[in-house]
């Protein structure tokens, strides 16, 4: 089991060439899950989620616009990840192509959620003992990602 904007494009490029892999993704098997989420303690104060929640759709923003841009920008991050900036475009293709947008963002903008989704993880993460309960009335606030997806120009 492996993630696909991780490990997939590796792993192709150690079998010889793309699509000699056979991809089973857990979407199309009952396993609905967010690839990115937040959480946080009521300590948090709402201004400095609000502020990180805005930065965090701007940076998707900016990676789904420009892939090739962020690619080199990761690569350029360490000297080990320099010759990395193709397995990162990859990545994050796979990414945009499968996990950064949804029926729910199509419909309501880049961040927008189910709680449809959010029920499957807590159920997923309940059953793998992961957690053992959520007060699942202050589990999921879109308030946040809302008042962030204002701020976005049209088009994310």
């Amino acid at each position: 089991m492996c993630y696909i904007d991780a490990e997939m494009p590796e792993l192709e490029k150690r079998a010889g060439s793309k699509g000699f892999l056979s991809i089973l993704l857990g979407s199309e098997n009952h396993y609905d899950v967010y690839g990115s989420g937040l959480f946080t303690s009521s300590d948090m104060t709402q201004r400095i989620v609000q502020r990180f929640v805005n930065a965090y759709l701007k940076a998707f923003g900016y990676v789904i616009k420009n892939p090739e841009e962020a690619a080199k920008i990761v690569a350029a991050s360490a000297p080990e990840l320099r010759d990395k900036k193709d397995v990162f475009r990859e990545q994050l293709q796979a990414d945009i192509d499968h996990t950064f947008t949804s029926d729910a963002t199509d419909a309501r903008g880049l961040g927008a959620m189910d709680r449809a989704v959010w029920q499957s993880i807590v159920d997923v993460l309940t059953t793998q003992k992961v957690i053992e309960h959520l007060r699942r009335r202050t589990l999921f606030d879109t308030r946040f990602v809302e008042k962030a997806a204002q701020a976005l120009p049209a088009g994310g």
